[in-house]
């Protein structure tokens, strides 16, 4: 809980900063970009924090675990129809292809191998977010 409000509240200043910087200097552009990166830097650091701290659900990372090895061991053409329980789009178990790899070289432990399938995930916030703040400054 403590967590969830002091995020809550570096998001709130960095949002204020942003809105009175926009009104208070003629340069609206360059003190925009700086603090969108410094946001973005933040959201990017809390993201790498909470993943290293929580490890997820247990179930779920057990199971990304086991579709990145059987991805991997048996390739992506037989996954489907190897008899395991999958109900995630080919697109997913391409990228746990490519950790199920990065597994089967590092031999990372538990808690590296938890952060390494959420990689992903964090990578599509920032992304997803980046588009939409895109969109929003044209608009």
């Amino acid at each position: 809980m403590v967590i969830i409000l002091l995020v809550s509240a570096v998001y709130i200043f960095f949002g204020w900063f942003m809105t009175c910087s926009d009104r208070v200097s003629p340069e609206k552009t360059y003190s925009s970009k700086w603090s969108v990166a410094a946001i973005f830097t933040a959201a990017i650091i809390v993201r790498i924090i909470g993943a290293l701290c929580y490890p997820g659900y247990n179930v779920d990372m057990n199971c990304f675990s086991a579709w990145a090895d059987l991805a991997y061991t048996h390739g992506l053409s037989s996954f489907y129809t190897s008899g395991v329980f999958a109900d995630y789009p080919p697109g997913y178990i391409y990228i746990l292809y490519v950790i199920g790899f990065i597994k089967n070289i590092f031999h990372p432990s538990d808690a590296g191998l938890y952060f390494l399938l959420k990689i992903p995930a964090m990578i599509c916030d920032i992304l997803c977010a980046l588009i939409i703040f895109n969109l929003a400054e044209k608009h």
